[in-house]
């Protein structure tokens, strides 16, 4: 049986809200806020399918879904292979949505998500044949994170947003690298990147008009429940359609898929 998961502080969930691009006062609802999706803003079946051909069957083989949210890339990779999965996010609900996510999908034995937070888990050692980290810290941050985590030979996954410089509102975001500039960073790890999969503006739109729906459908309903919410409910909702239109112009999510130097 899974150990009880401390509660997080309340400077913790306002992080998390703020991970999520919700305001601080919906910290204590980010699970109803959530609940409609599967995942958090990722596209966890395309993370799956690009680390797939590095998976070896069999329970041998050790994955990290890190920051899993509700571990829909270590369940779809478990699902796939019979991998040996742990994840790891610091909010209660979404390793409880985990767990029960991993025994519909009959995984059985082979998975286990805790709670904890990112930085106390790469304080520690640990040695993983694949691993994924998705929506969480930046490139630099992420490759340094991943290259700790797996073993040499080994292969990771991680995302960020990219600028496309010939934008017209580029200069804006204009601290965000390059899709070349993030795989030199990656790079001068020692690491090789494998390969590079940038969603087309039509691929994010679709997901993220699917997603906004979702979230709209579940924030009214709890606006309606808790009426004093509905400023904060108004500005999540904001905030959301703010950061579509953003990744579907100058910024757009960026996956690299990484092998680490033996």
């Amino acid at each position: 049986m899974a150990k009880a998961a401390p509660q997080p502080t309340a400077r913790l969930l306002a992080s998390i809200a703020s991970s999520l691009d919700a305001p601080a006062g919906l910290a204590p609802f980010l699970d109803r806020v959530f609940a409609p999706l599967d995942s958090l803003g990722a596209m966890p079946r395309r993370s799956a399918v690009l680390l797939g051909p590095f998976v070896r069957a069999g329970r041998h083989t050790r994955v990290l879904d890190a920051a899993c949210g509700k571990g829909a890339v270590g369940i779809a990779l478990a699902k796939q292979a019979g991998c040996r999965v742990f994840g790891f996010d610091a909010y209660p609900p979404f390793i409880a949505a985990a767990r029960l996510a991993a025994e519909r999908a009959g995984i059985g034995p082979i998975y286990r998500f805790e709670c904890d937070t990112a930085e106390s888990f790469f304080a520690r050692p640990h040695r993983f044949d694949i691993a994924a980290m998705l929506n969480l810290w930046p490139v630099a941050r992420a490759a340094r994170a991943m290259h700790s985590a797996v073993r040499p030979g080994g292969v990771y996954l991680i995302d960020d947003a990219t600028l496309d410089a010939s934008h017209t509102d580029a200069r804006r975001f204009d601290s965000a690298p390059t899709p070349e500039e993030a795989a030199r960073t990656i790079e001068g790890t020692g690491d090789t990147v494998l390969r590079v999969f940038r969603p087309t503006p039509s691929m994010i739109a679709r997901q993220n008009a699917s997603l906004y729906r979702r979230i709209e459908t579940a924030a009214s309903a709890l606006a309606a429940e808790h009426p004093k919410l509905r400023g904060a409910i108004r500005e999540l909702l904001s905030r959301q359609k703010r950061s579509n239109v953003i990744l579907v112009g100058p910024l757009r999510p960026t996956m690299w898929v990484v092998r680490r130097a033996r």
